[in-house]
Order: C-alpha cells, then sequence, then structure tokens
C-alpha cells in the first residue's frame, strides 16, 4: 500500500427524503492513519461511514480508496464487497457452532482461497490480536473482548485495504473498553491497515485516533490531532464535546492581550483575540492553586464544593460571582475554603459566540 493516498472523500452528501443527514463532508485518510471520526447521536458519523463502506448510496460526492474511484455521483457505485474494505461493528456476529479459527478463517473459504494460504493467514491474523492460543475455543466461552478481537481478526484476514470501525467496544465494560483501545491501536499500528473509527466517545477517539474529525450536525466542526482540537477548540461546540471547559462569557479588549469575564475578572491573554464579545474556553485542569504571589491571572475564590472521584477532585469554585470548576490530583481544600487560583494566560483560548453560555 506505500505510495498509494489511502482514503479521499470529496463533497459527499446524503439526504433521507427531505432530510440531509450529510453535508458536503470532505476527509482525506493517509495510508496507515487512523482517523476517527467524532460526535453526537445524529451528527453524520455513521451514515459516513456506511456510505464508504458502500452500504448506503451518498447523494453526491466523490469516494477513492488507493487512487481508485469507489464512488461518484456521475455513476460509479462499486458494490460493498469489491471495495477491499473491512468492517468492525457493535455486534460481534460470531458463528456459535464454529471455533476461533473456523470463524476467522470464514471469509477466505468463501473466496475459495487454497488450504495452505489460509492456514498462514489465519494464524497471522489471529497472532495480530493475541489469540492464536484460543483459536480451537467456542465463542461462547470467550469473554467480550475476546471476541471483539475475533471479530477484528476476521477483518484482518482478509487483508482489507481499508478498516472501518463503527463503535467497536461499545458493549464492553469501562475497564474492558480502556484495555481494549491499546490493543486496537497497537494491532492496527502493527498491520499498517488505514483506518477510519467512528465513536461519540471522546476519550476513545483521543486513545485510539492519529486524526480526528468532530462532526455537528452532518458537517465537519473541527478537525486535527486530538491534542491539538483539546488544547486549542475551534468553537464552543468542540470546546464542550471533546472533554470538559468552563464556558464564560466575556469581552475581548482592543488589542485582544486580556478578556472581561462575566464583568467581574479580567484575564490575560497570550493567544491574541478579536476584540469584542466571545466565549472564554478554560479547562478545569488548567485552574491551578496559585504559589507565587506575582503570577499572572490570579484570583482569590471560594470552594463551593468537592467531586473526589480517586486519582482526580474536581472543585467548584466562586470567584468574584463566577463560576468555575477547577481540576486537580490533590484532595486539599473543603467547601468554604478560600484560596487563590492561577489560569496560565498562554492556556485560555477565546472563540466566538455561538449560543448561550453561564
Amino acid at each position: 500500500m506505500t505510495g498509494n493516498t489511502g482514503l479521499v472523500v470529496t463533497q459527499l452528501t446524503k439526504n433521507f427524503g427531505d432530510e440531509p443527514a450529510v453535508r458536503g463532508i470532505s476527509l482525506t485518510v493517509e495510508t496507515g492513519q487512523i482517523v476517527a471520526l467524532l460526535g453526537p447521536s445524529g451528527c453524520g458519523k455513521t451514515t459516513t461511514l456506511r456510505s464508504i463502506a458502500g452500504l448506503e448510496t451518498p447523494t453526491s460526492g466523490t469516494i477513492t480508496l488507493d487512487d481508485d474511484v469507489i464512488f461518484s455521483g456521475d455513476g460509479i457505485d462499486v458494490s460493498p464487497e469489491r471495495r477491499g474494505i473491512g468492517l468492525v461493528f457493535q455486534s460481534y456476529a460470531l458463528w456459535p457452532h464454529m471455533t476461533v479459527f473456523e470463524n476467522v478463517a470464514y471469509g477466505l473459504r468463501v473466496a475459495r482461497v487454497s488450504r495452505a494460504e489460509l492456514r498462514s493467514r489465519v494464524q497471522e491474523a489471529l497472532e495480530s490480536v493475541q489469540l492464536q492460543a484460543l483459536r480451537d475455543r467456542y465463542p461462547s466461552t470467550l469473554s467480550g473482548g475476546q471476541q471483539q478481537r475475533v471479530a477484528l481478526a476476521r477483518s484482518l484476514v482478509m487483508r482489507p485495504k481499508l478498516l472501518l470501525f463503527d463503535e467497536p467496544l461499545s458493549n464492553l465494560d469501562m475497564k474492558l473498553r480502556e484495555s481494549m483501545r491499546q490493543e486496537l491501536r497497537q494491532a492496527m499500528k502493527q498491520t499498517g491497515l488505514t483506518c477510519v473509527y467512528v465513536t461519540h466517545d471522546q476519550q476513545e477517539a483521543m486513545a485510539i485516533a492519529d486524526r480526528m474529525i468532530v462532526l455537528r450536525d452532518g458537517a465537519i466542526a473541527q478537525e486535527g490531532m486530538p491534542a491539538e482540537i483539546y488544547a486549542r477548540p475551534g468553537n464552543t461546540f468542540v470546546a464542550s464535546f471533546v472533554g470538559s471547559a468552563n464556558l464564560l462569557r466575556g469581552e475581548v479588549a482592543v488589542g485582544g492581550r486580556s478578556v472581561r469575564v462575566l464583568d467581574a475578572i479580567t484575564l490575560e491573554l497570550d493567544d491574541p483575540a478579536p476584540a469584542g464579545a466571545g466565549t472564554v474556553v478554560i479547562r478545569p485542569e488548567w485552574i491551578r492553586a496559585a504559589r507565587d504571589a506575582d503570577r499572572r491571572n490570579r484570583i482569590r475564590a471560594r470552594v463551593a464544593d468537592v467531586t473526589f472521584l480517586g486519582n482526580i477532585t474536581f472543585y467548584d469554585l466562586d470567584a468574584a460571582g463566577t463560576s468555575l470548576r477547577m481540576q486537580s490530583t490533590s484532595f486539599d481544600h473543603r467547601p468554604g475554603d478560600e484560596l487563590d487560583v492561577e489560569i496560565p494566560p498562554e492556556l485560555i483560548r477565546v472563540v466566538p459566540i455561538e449560543e448561550e453560555v453561564s
């Protein structure tokens, strides 16, 4: 696959009757890259994935895979089985009467692959997901995570050009999901496959993907590397959907180097913002207990409430009538305590006002 362009989607639209589900989405997934489509229910992420797979017929647009057009509004529509695409869904859909080996080998048997090649490819796929020791077990004897790995191996064995994931971990409990994120990413990087991963889980997307595309109402709200999107959200929707954030109404001064929040607090900005009204984005972990008296953006606050979650603690603060949530790894304060906090000016973001914020 070296030298190919991977997946390119250009101006993709999909209408269901008069209702647009996908509104002119364009995206590129480079060969060997894992890209997550992230968004709430109804944002168009699954419809986009199904259109790429050939399970939905787009209204317009173009889809190319390794430089081959697999869909075009001009009349090209390659059937799903001929696109060279693998699919991993929420449902594992394993044959209960077949062993792990037989489930993984099923597609190769249908394709009439030779017995020697079948054995070799199944063994390779099972090794890539660390299931070779369970090859003779039946699905009913496997855990949910093991069954998901069988479903992944079943796709890998067909050596697809592109692998699509649709909420593959949603049926697993939280602890298992955390471990499976790492296993999935390792397996994908080991095989070098090009992947599109659909999820509504922000942590899952950030843990697995090289790049994220955040969707809203059938259109792209923002795309970039996970750390970039988290640290520099482009709008209030992305700021609130990807991670948690304090979203505050503010007025940026002429020159863009400071912002007045709710007519109560003035904060310095290292990243200049356009003068005028805006939404101030402050992640809870960006707020810190101030240790030095000369720190910039130092604020006096009172602890209104405390939420202890083991490795982290959330403090709900009242700062001159402004509500702020601070995240800390220490459990040092109680409701009613007063403390000085700081918000580093290099972290604060101001984005355009889109909707009502507190």
